[in-house]
Parts: C-alpha cells; structure tokens; sequence
C-alpha cells in the first residue's frame, strides 16, 4: 500500500492473497504474487458515494516470464455519514445484481439478434463477505474519462445518447427481467428519503444562493424558493414511475465522471462504456435524459441543442427496440418529449446536484463530511460549488430554459 492517505482509505481486509484465485484462471502458467500495491484511483470531488481503488499485482509465471495487472476496487468510503446509506440504498448490493445478473442479459438480448455488444468492464468476485466491487481497469484497453469540468462535445454527447438507448431499449424489450427492473428505485429508495433530504436541503441552499446572482433572476427566484421548501416530496411524488407510459431502466448516475471512452491508433471515438451501476432507476427515460444532458454536456449544446440529442437518442431507441423485438407500441418523439415535460423536476434535481459538483473545481475539501456539514470548512467547500463562475454560467441559461417550459411549476 502506498502513501500515508491510501492507508487511512484503505480496508485492511484487502490483501495479495485474494486475488491469487481467479488470477491462475487467467494465468494457468501463473507461479506467485511478486509484489502488492493498492491506492486511490480518484481525487476528491471525483466520487463521493464510495471510495474507487486500483490495485496493482505484479505476477511471475513458472517459466519465469513476468506480467503487471491492474483491476479496478471499489469499497465504502470512510464518512461515518455514509455508513447507515449503505443499509437503506444498498448500493453495493445492487450493483453486484446489475454486473452479475441484470447487465448480461441485456447484451445477450443483442447477441441473439446478431449483435455485439458490451455495455462495460468485466466483474470479478473477491472470496470476502466485505461489500465490494471488483472490476476491470478500462484503462488497461485505453479507455479513458473526460475532464468533467469542459463538458462533452457533441461527438461524446451522441456516442452517450446512442448508447444509453441501447441499454434502454434492452430494459424494455427484457420483459423476463420486469419484476426485478420495477423494483429498482435508485436515489429514490424511501428507504433512504431522510438521508436524500439532508443532501437536497443543503443542494437547494446552495442553488438558492447562485439564482440571486443572476440577472432577472426575480422572474423565477420565488418559484425556486418555494420549490425548496418540499422539493423532496415532490421529486419523490412526481417521479414515480407510470405503467401507461414506457419506462426504462435509467443508469440513474449518468454523468461524466461515470462515462469512459475508447479511441482507435487514429484517436477517433471507437467505444463508449458505463461504469458506476449503483443507483439503477426504473421509470421514464426522462430522467437519463436530464441527468446526463443537463450535467456532462457543453455549456453551447446543453440548450441549444437539446431537442437535437433527444431526436438523436429517439432515432436510437427505435432502432434498437425493433431489432431487440419489442413487443409494445414504439414510443414516439411526441411521447418522449411529453415525458420531458412531465418529469421536469428532474433538471432542478441535476442542476442542483450533480452538475455543481461536475462543474466545480478539484479541491481537497471536497467530501461528503463537508457537503452535508454546517462547519466553516462546511460553508466554505458549499460556495466552491454553487457561487463558481462556471456554474452560474450554466445556471444563466438553464433555469429560464426550465422556467420556460414548466420546469419550475410544481
């Protein structure tokens, strides 16, 4: 282990001789474990609900020839705040499900139509009772995430779009899979609504705070303020999932950070995987849509170009439900549009969370003590989020852009 901050992060329960198992699976010359390291994969602010590790074997085989692995581990974070939502959200529970069950099935729904298709790493199982998750490093095969704070272009935007309907459409189309899919509520688990308020009191603050920087801001603050007041009720009431519509199962955490690419020896865009699949969310696709496009997008695409990715992302989705044989009537881009304005409380939920902490700058202060303290060190990272000059940036065109369309009328 390396550094004085990875042993303080560290679980000590991780040791060399885990891994020896499944490494003489890979490697049936495989001989010893030369030498163990593991560190932070992440900086702060790159992760806030659990703690990403890389772990680094260096092998030898019985002939004497040698290798380096590298795998990707990912464990609760230290926060004593963090420790009761690992009960009621049952993250790692859930994302083992997705990995080991969910996921793929959905790539062999495409690979019965001839298709392809690998929505993201490999998952690997430790001998231990400790909750982890286990993954290859993508970055071995050259896959890499962008810097969140620029935003994606809309080559990256498309490549997303197309392949969150790909997932989508095989959510849909798995209608072996809808009992388990259903029950998939994500961030909006009512198991977890005390914790989720606590973060969204504090979330409404901060974007209360920004509205009043920006100009006209009188048309649209009361609305917002008094969206604050209950916004969770109403978020949680609003998002429910409808069975006359068609519903998906959402990644519930698309954004940037959680979005790798891979490009060919020409540096041109080849692949597009998902990582993080602790927060699945089953409903309307409306809430990806937000999510991502809202969050991870730039700054010149996220309005003026919005019903252009939605048009681009329906154009997928129908194109792979009819190859995957869906069964029901294919939803129309009236239908999906439609939705978008239903579930417009969505954009408030992502502008007042994940896209202050995608725009915001790296900081050491960035943690989820902080985040959901009232300390001056508390007050001081808040700020850091929501008064940036990036962020009202953002914030100057997105909230008349809800307002404009309802998104506020709740």
């Amino acid at each position: 282990m390396t550094g004085k901050e990875d042993m303080t992060n560290i679980p000590q329960w991780i040791r060399a001789e885990l891994f020896e198992n499944f490494v003489k699976e890979e490697f049936p010359n495989f001989h010893k474990i030369s030498a163990f390291k593991v560190h932070s994969a992440l900086a702060p602010g790159e992760n806030y609900a659990s703690n990403m590790l890389k772990v680094q074997l260096d092998i030898e085989m019985i002939d004497g020839s040698a290798d380096k692995l590298t795998f990707m581990l990912k464990v609760p974070n230290k926060y004593e705040i963090m420790q009761e939502q690992w009960e009621a959200w049952g993250l790692f529970e859930r994302e083992s499900q997705m990995y080991n069950q969910i996921v793929p099935q959905f790539e062999n729904l495409y690979k019965i139509c001839g298709k392809d298709l690998k929505f993201g790493a490999k998952f690997y199982c430790l001998p231990v009772s400790d909750k982890h998750i286990m993954l290859e490093d993508l970055t071995r095969r050259g896959f890499k995430s962008l810097k969140r704070q620029d935003g994606l272009d809309m080559e990256h935007c498309k490549s997303v779009l197309k392949r969150m309907a790909q997932w989508h459409a095989a959510s849909a189309a798995c209608i072996q899979l809808k009992d388990q899919l259903t029950k998939m509520r994500g961030v909006l688990n009512v198991r977890a609504k005390d914790l989720l308020h606590q973060m969204f009191v504090d979330a409404m603050k901060g974007l209360l705070k920004a509205a009043k920087q920006l100009p006209r801001h009188q048309e649209y603050f009361d609305k917002l303020n008094n969206l604050s007041s209950n916004i969770l009720d109403k978020v949680y009431l609003n998002c429910q999932w409808d069975e006359s519509e068609f519903n998906v199962l959402n990644h519930g955490d698309c954004w940037s950070n959680n979005i790798m690419f891979q490009y060919d020896s020409e540096s041109r865009l080849h692949a597009t995987y998902f990582v993080d699949l602790q927060v699945p969310l089953y409903g309307s696709p409306a809430m990806d849509l937000y999510y991502f496009i809202l969050s991870s997008s730039k700054l010149d695409l996220k309005i003026a170009h919005f019903d252009e990715m939605i048009k681009y992302y329906h154009e997928n989705l129908i194109e792979n439900l009819v190859l995957l044989k869906y069964e029901k009537d294919l939803p129309s881009l009236r239908h999906i549009h439609q939705m978008l304005i239903k579930y417009g409380i969505w954009g408030i939920f992502t502008v007042s969370t994940i896209m202050a902490a995608a725009l915001c700058e790296p900081t050491e202060l960035a943690n989820l003590d902080l985040l959901m303290g009232e300390s001056e060190d508390s007050e001081k990272f808040k700020d850091h989020m929501f008064l940036n000059e990036r962020y009202l940036e953002h914030l100057k065109l997105i909230i008349p852009w809800l307002n404009s369309r309802g998104g506020l009328d709740y």
